[in-house]
């Protein structure tokens, strides 16, 4: 074993690398006024960070985020890292200004609801079907949750709500709608992995025709679906004139709901994409393939930046 301690994983990565220095607690940015990730998506920044820590020979075992069980941090991702052949892990913390910009949204709709309650109003939140008396938000989010903010009422929850942090509120801003882990047995994945495959393409992008596909990417499986997804910077709640509220935001990429049976579209229809990334790999009918990570994202991301395969 190489690394005995939290420390001396902090002091490698620290000196393979010129971005972050350690302060004994985290590793926080050298210069505290760059801002190295603002053109960075979470999983783009998950994906770098995640190369570094292997530079040194550390690979990464899981990711809590803030407010997951085992985060370490109410504010940034908590990196769990262990060596290849060992079983002791290390939680890894970087410390970075807008590194999550779900908490940003969550902020703000907390400071708007705190807003209405204080002016004494009852706030019936309109979640797609009906007006639901909410007066309180629940931090969610994790890996393999769709919803990063519950609305609750004395903290049963109500609404779920699906954050997605475009600062100009334009499709081309967000990360993506899911990942492909398991649908890697649904037809149309399986023969956009073959065509990766026989192409050779690295980044390339494909229609889902699947309704199914597209709406579970969106809105989430099971008890894992969200009631809104809320796209857009600067979320606040408004009067919607029916004799309730419902979120709203003033750079806006759209806010939908799941009641309406329908998944996005124009600039934010799904469609499946792929990019490299040396810690992924994607399962074809051919075998597995390395260095490819394989998702459902916004056309405007996949079309601008892919070839259509």
């Amino acid at each position: 074993m190489l690394f005995n301690s939290c420390a001396t994983v902090y002091r490698a990565i620290e000196a393979s690398q010129g971005i972050f220095k350690f302060n004994n607690s985290r590793l926080t940015l050298r210069d505290p006024k760059s801002r190295p990730f603002a053109s960075m998506g979470k999983f783009e920044i998950d994906d770098f960070l995640t190369e570094m820590i292997s530079r040194v020979g550390l690979c990464v075992s899981e990711i809590a985020l803030p407010g997951q069980p085992g985060s370490k941090s109410s504010k940034f991702s908590t990196f769990y890292v262990k060596e290849p052949d060992e079983t002791k892990k290390f939680p890894i913390i970087f410390g970075y200004a807008f590194s999550a910009a779900e908490e940003i949204q969550i902020t703000e709709i907390k400071r708007s609801l705190s807003h209405l309650l204080s002016q004494g109003q009852t706030v019936k939140l309109w979640n797609g079907r009906e007006h639901i008396i909410v007066n309180d938000v629940i931090r969610k989010g994790g890996s393999r949750e769709k919803a990063d903010a519950v609305l609750g009422f004395d903290g049963k929850p109500m609404i779920s709500v699906s954050l997605k942090h475009l600062k100009t509120g334009r499709a081309t801003q967000m990360q993506g709608w899911a990942g492909l882990t398991g649908k890697m047995g649904v037809k149309e994945v399986i023969d956009f992995a073959d065509s990766i495959w026989k192409t050779g393409a690295s980044r390339a992008w494909r229609s889902i025709k699947s309704k199914d596909l597209k709406m579970e990417s969106c809105w989430g499986v099971g008890a894992d679906c969200v009631d809104i997804i809320a796209a857009g910077g600067g979320l606040s709640l408004i009067d919607d004139g029916m004799g309730g509220h419902k979120i709203t935001a003033d750079k806006i990429g759209g806010i939908w709901y799941a009641a309406d049976g329908k998944a996005p579209d124009g600039d934010f229809d799904p469609v499946l994409f792929c990019r490299p990334s040396s810690n992924h790999s994607i399962t074809t009918s051919h075998g597995v393939l390395k260095g490819i990570r394989m998702m459902v994202a916004p056309c405007a991301v996949a079309c601008g930046s892919a070839t259509e395969i």
